[in-house]
C-alpha cells in the first residue's frame, strides 16, 4: 500500500473511526500538536545519555500515542491515560526535583539536552491549550488534561537538570 492516498487532496481527513472531517478540526489540531511533541520528545531523547530519562521519554510517547487514540475517536472507549500514569509523572517531578535547586527566574538554553526539552515543556503546554479550545466542543477525558499538565512541568524538571550539570 502506497503512502499516498489521495483522500486529503481537498482539505479533509479521517479519523480512527472513519469519519471524514477537515483537517482544521480541533480533533486534527489536536492531534497534530500531540505529534509535534512526540516528534520533539524523539528529538531530545537522542541528546540525552541518561538511559533511566531515555526509559521515562520513551513511556511518555507510548502514553502520548494512546491519548493520540482517544482524540481521534472521542467516544470514551478507549481510555488513554488514568490515575496510574498521572501518579508515576507526579512521583517522577518528585523524584527528579530533589535533584536540583530552582529559586526565582531561569535562564532557559544551558545545554543541548535542556533546550530540547524546554522546547518539549512548551510544545506540552501547546497541546493543553489546544485540548481546553477541545473541552468547548466535545467531551475530553480529565485524565488527558492533568496528564498533560503534569508532563510539562516534568519535562521542565528534566530541562533543568541537563542545564545544572553542564
Amino acid at each position: 500500500m502506497s503512502i499516498i492516498t489521495k483522500t486529503g487532496d481537498n482539505g479533509e481527513t479521517s479519523l480512527f473511526s472513519g469519519e471524514r472531517v477537515s483537517k482544521d478540526d480541533i480533533r486534527i489540531e489536536v492531534n497534530g500538536c500531540l505529534d509535534e511533541l512526540d516528534c520533539f520528545l524523539g528529538d531530545a531523547k537522542v541528546a540525552i545519555e541518561s538511559d533511566e530519562i531515555k526509559g521515562v521519554i520513551i513511556a511518555i510517547q507510548s502514553d502520548l500515542k494512546l491519548i493520540m487514540l482517544e482524540i481521534a475517536c472521542l467516544d470514551n472507549t478507549h481510555a488513554a491515560v488514568g490515575k496510574k500514569n498521572i501518579d508515576l509523572l507526579e512521583a517522577l517531578c518528585d523524584h527528579y526535583e530533589k535533584m536540583v535547586e530552582i529559586e526565582g527566574l531561569v535562564i532557559l538554553g544551558n545545554s543541548v539536552a535542556g533546550s530540547k526539552l524546554d522546547i518539549c515543556r512548551v510544545m506540552a503546554r501547546r497541546v493543553e491549550r489546544r485540548l481546553i479550545g477541545l473541552t468547548k466542543v466535545a467531551t475530553v477525558s480529565e485524565n488527558i488534561l492533568i496528564y498533560i499538565n503534569r508532563l510539562s512541568d516534568l519535562l521542565f524538571i528534566l530541562a533543568r537538570i541537563f542545564d545544572i550539570n553542564s
